[in-house]
């Protein structure tokens, strides 16, 4: 239209009867941004101003209204946009290693190791060991908690040698035969207890 206007300006009424016969949605969004585009253009781009004024007059609303609505609308999401923004800054500052360390009663199940073994391991191989013990509770019948209690063996092992093994036995716990690990067979024998 502006192109029209500034070029051909006897063609302009054409273009406005074609916008017309387009039927196009009144909505929030088109009616500000074609309004934004017209308004101080001159005086022949007036006509497509009216004739949107008299669209939205059935409907009870003005062009300024409907400009109004979309620069809230606008304001809202980039608000909603920005503490988005500042949410994803605020996550990636956690320090999420500490964090399931410090609410994983996995990890505090498997730092009772009487022999140290698990809490002088680095991260990575703590992180192993708690997913092959999670691994494990879900084809069992125990808990995660249980099985890392043990994986450290009876009554917390007791100070005994064979916990020195601990790390060998979580990691072989990976295949269903492991001796000593609840496996579907000992949840079926749980079950009929």
């Amino acid at each position: 239209m502006i192109k029209v206007a500034a070029k051909q300006p006897q063609s302009l009424i054409l273009t406005i009867a074609d916008m017309a016969r387009s039927n196009p949605p009144m909505t929030r969004s088109f009616v500000a941004e074609l309004s934004r585009h017209l308004h101080g253009k001159g005086a022949a781009l007036a006509l497509p101003l009216t004739w949107i004024e008299q669209q939205l007059s059935g409907s009870g609303l003005t062009i300024e209204q409907l400009v109004f609505s979309e620069n809230q609308r606008q304001s809202a999401e980039q608000v909603s946009m920005s503490n988005s923004i500042g949410s994803l800054r605020s996550l990636s500052a956690i320090d999420w290693s500490e964090f399931v360390e410090s609410t994983s009663l996995v990890e505090k199940a498997l730092r009772e190791d009487p022999a140290h073994t698990y809490g002088i391991m680095d991260f990575v191989t703590r992180d192993r060991y708690r997913h092959v013990v999670e691994r494990t509770a879900r084809k069992s019948s125990f808990s995660e908690a249980e099985l890392a209690h043990k994986a450290i063996g009876p009554g917390k092992g007791g100070g005994r040698p064979e916990m020195a093994k601990m790390p060998s036995q979580l990691m072989s716990a990976t295949t269903s035969s492991t001796r000593g690990w609840p496996n579907s067979k000992d949840r079926r024998r749980c079950a009929t207890r």
